[in-house]
């Protein structure tokens, strides 16, 4: 990344730099606007209290401490959620830009061995905090088990806990009558039951992608990063 921004200092300003800083532009402006209206109102009041008007609204104090606080910390949660997803965008932004130039191919020409040795160091530094947090007892964590939707990491994959909620023996019944052909195949006295239970699991995999999608609009709502 540095290397390319050494080599194609105007391409990274033009195509990079005015893209991601509007992601947090509005929110830190909106952030600074709430605590400075915060800290003039507050002030007024503890400077100023034998003005008229101060006395008029001393009543209003506390309401538009409260509604201002609550305003910047709905700011400052949309620039955290902001900031947190930059370093990943950022490494997106730049590996497409130079993936699609010629001028850094000789950069890319590594061998197998040394891509895989990286790729070995990244999933283990990747692992790391995430081991450490999962090593900590956490409230969303046992919420997340006993609605059926948490993941107990590996290395390699996720497995999910007790998934196809409220009837996960039918669900795995499903998804097994899917896979095989030897099953799904077999015209038996059991296709019925076990077409049914095909059914409940197409309709769950269907509602959990649409959940999973509306959870996604409504934190790209929120916060204005993906």
């Amino acid at each position: 990344m540095l290397k390319y921004q050494d080599q194609k200092d105007g391409q990274w300003g033009k195509l990079f730099e005015p893209s991601i800083t509007k992601l947090t532009k509005n929110s830190q402006v909106y952030l600074g606007d709430f605590l400075v209206f915060l800290l003039c109102w507050i002030a007024v009041f503890k400077f100023l209290p034998r003005v008229s008007w101060v006395q008029a609204n001393e009543a209003r104090y506390w309401p538009v401490v409260l509604v201002l606080l609550a305003l910047a910390l709905f700011a400052w949660f949309r620039v955290s959620r902001a900031l947190a997803v930059l370093p990943s965008m950022l490494v997106m932004s730049v590996s497409t830009m130079i993936r699609t130039d010629p001028d850094m191919r000789a950069a890319l020409d590594v061998s197998e061995k040394k891509r895989d040795s990286i790729r070995g160091h990244l999933e283990k530094l990747l692992r790391e905090p995430q081991e450490r947090e999962d090593s900590q007892p956490s409230l969303l964590s046992f919420i997340r088990y006993k609605l059926g939707s948490f993941r107990k990491r590996h290395p390699r994959h996720d497995m999910r806990q007790h998934p196809g909620r409220p009837f996960p023996r039918l669900y795995d019944y499903g998804s097994l009558f899917a896979r095989h052909k030897a099953i799904h195949a077999r015209y038996d006295r059991q296709w019925l039951a076990g077409y049914f239970a095909y059914l409940y699991y197409r309709l769950h995999m269907w509602l959990s992608r649409l959940a999973q999608t509306l959870r996604q609009l409504v934190r790209l709502i929120v916060t204005g990063a993906p």
